[in-house]
């Protein structure tokens, strides 16, 4: 892979979901950081309320400094867009069943792995799950849960992955917003991560802790790595995010070639969830390569 020299370490990236109408007691649990929130929608807690919200419209939004520049200054100009390939993997969770294909159950099988955190690492097994019929009284259909005993991330197809428990590097957990970037090394070398787009505006949240914090409406959006050669790969590109936006959680090798490969959930809606992985050997010619694994909650 030509100028992509990067260590033995794995990046993992999960998004960051918000529905800025929902939100509950549940996320205190999920925020020792002012921006580690992760909420979990269904159909019951849509239209509940925040226990304190302000609403600045763009034009009354001034950015910090280090987000205070125009959108040109963010561009991607020489970036290339991921390419997305689905039914290479899997999220645990429930499916509803609007017609045969959709059963989750065609396909995956014992002979997958799945990614699971395991403390601030993350492990890789041979699948074992259970399934769990049920209906959806929201939508009215039928519905198919996969159910394992761990903090599953991701399932994935059997081939491209070895067993084991993969260590993760030091990063920081701060929301790469446009105009933020982070920089992290692996066996020495350093890189970075910067959020690339425009801010239309901010929502400021109080949760039941008295615990501050805010939420941007992005759009035009890219989350760049850039190589110690200074090459430049994108590992997300999105317009515009509905009340969602992405979270860092872990980086590291997974497939043993040591570069480090990435997971990224990047939910395009608050009633989604979807998730990213890239490997660094799916890497060629600046362009990325993403499975795309996804299910939808909406009511």
């Amino acid at each position: 892979m030509q100028g992509f020299q990067i260590d033995a370490n794995i990046y993992v990236i999960k998004a960051f979901n918000i529905n800025v109408f929902s939100l509950t007691k549940a996320m205190h649990k999920y925020l020792p950081a002012p921006f580690a929130l992760l909420l979990f929608l269904s159909c019951q807690n849509i239209g509940s309320k925040p226990r304190q919200q302000n609403v600045m419209s763009a034009a009354d939004y001034t950015k910090p400094d280090s987000l205070s520049s125009a959108t040109n200054a963010f561009a991607s100009e020489n970036s290339i867009a991921p390419e997305l390939l689905e039914g290479k993997t899997m999220l645990t969770g429930t499916y509803r069943l609007w017609e045969d294909a959709d059963d989750p159950t065609l396909l995956i099988d014992t002979t997958w792995l799945e990614i699971f955190a395991k403390g601030e690492d993350v492990d890789i097994k041979p699948l074992s799950f259970l399934i769990e019929n049920g209906f959806d009284d929201c939508a009215g259909v039928n519905t198919k849960s996969i159910k394992t005993e761990n903090k599953t991330i991701l399932f994935i197809q059997p081939g491209r992955l070895k067993a084991g428990i993969k260590s993760a590097v030091s990063i920081s957990k701060e929301l790469l917003w446009p105009g933020v970037n982070t920089t992290f090394k692996c066996h020495g070398v350093e890189y970075t991560l910067a959020g690339k787009g425009t801010i239309n505006g901010s929502e400021t949240y109080t949760d039941d802790a008295d615990q501050t914090y805010a939420f941007h409406s992005v759009s035009n959006y890219s989350l760049q790595l850039t190589g110690p050669q200074g090459n430049i790969f994108t590992l997300v590109d999105e317009e515009s995010f509905n009340d969602t936006f992405i979270e860092l959680l872990f980086v590291g090798d997974l497939d043993g070639d040591n570069l480090p490969d990435f997971i990224i959930s990047a939910p395009r809606h608050y009633e989604e969830e979807r998730t990213l992985l890239i490997l660094s050997t799916d890497i060629s010619n600046g362009r990325v390569k993403a499975y795309e694994a996804a299910r939808q909650f909406d009511c």
